[in-house]
C-alpha cells in the first residue's frame, strides 16, 4: 500500500530532476549542503518573525536579520525569500517521502528507492540557487555565494531573543 502511495511522488520527482539537470550546472556536494541550510535559515527567521508578529511582538528584527548579515537590499531580499519559500515548500515534500520510505525499513544503503529521492533533491536545490543566481546577476551572486559559504554561515547568525521569554 505504501509503496504504491509513494510511486507518484517518485515520478513527479524524477520528472523535475530530468527537466532541472538538462538547464542547470553542475554543483558539488557542499554547494547542496551550504545553500540548503542558507534556504533552511531564511526560512527559520521568516517563521521566528511570525510567531513574534503574532505574540504582538516587532517583527522587523527577525525578518531583517539575514538581510542585515548578508549586505542584501530590499529587491535582493525579497526575491531570495520568494525562492527559500518554494525551496522549502520542496525540500517538505521530499522530506515525507524520505520519512515514509524510512519508516517502512528502507535505509540508504538497502534501498534504491531511497537512494533514488536523492537525485531529484539534488537538482531541486541546484534549480534554487539557479533562481536565485538569475534573480541576482553574476556579481551579486557571487557576493551571496561567498556569504553562503563562509564557516560562520549557518552559526554567525545570533538569534534575536527578548528578555522575559
Amino acid at each position: 500500500m505504501a509503496a504504491r502511495l509513494l510511486i507518484p511522488v517518485l515520478l513527479t520527482a524524477l520528472a523535475l530532476c530530468a527537466q532541472t539537470q538538462s538547464a542547470a550546472p553542475a554543483y558539488a556536494d557542499a554547494d547542496l549542503m551550504a545553500w540548503s541550510g542558507f534556504f533552511h535559515w531564511v526560512n527559520w527567521y521568516e517563521s521566528i518573525a511570525d510567531r513574534d508578529a503574532a505574540q504582538g511582538y516587532s517583527d522587523a528584527t527577525a525578518r531583517g536579520q539575514i538581510q542585515r548579515a548578508a549586505g542584501l537590499t530590499t529587491a535582493e531580499t525579497a526575491a531570495l525569500k520568494t525562492v527559500a519559500a518554494d525551496w522549502k515548500a520542496q525540500w517538505d515534500a521530499i522530506m515525507v517521502t524520505t520519512k515514509s520510505m524510512m519508516a517502512n525499513g528502507a535505509t540508504a544503503k538497502t534501498s534504491p528507492a531511497l537512494m533514488a529521492v536523492r537525485h531529484p533533491r539534488d537538482a531541486m536545490i541546484a534549480d534554487h540557487i539557479n533562481q536565485i543566481l538569475a534573480a541576482f546577476g553574476a556579481s551579486e551572486f557571487a557576493r551571496l555565494s561567498s556569504y553562503v559559504h563562509r564557516p560562520q554561515a549557518s552559526t554567525g547568525i545570533t538569534v534575536p531573543w527578548k528578555a522575559g521569554r
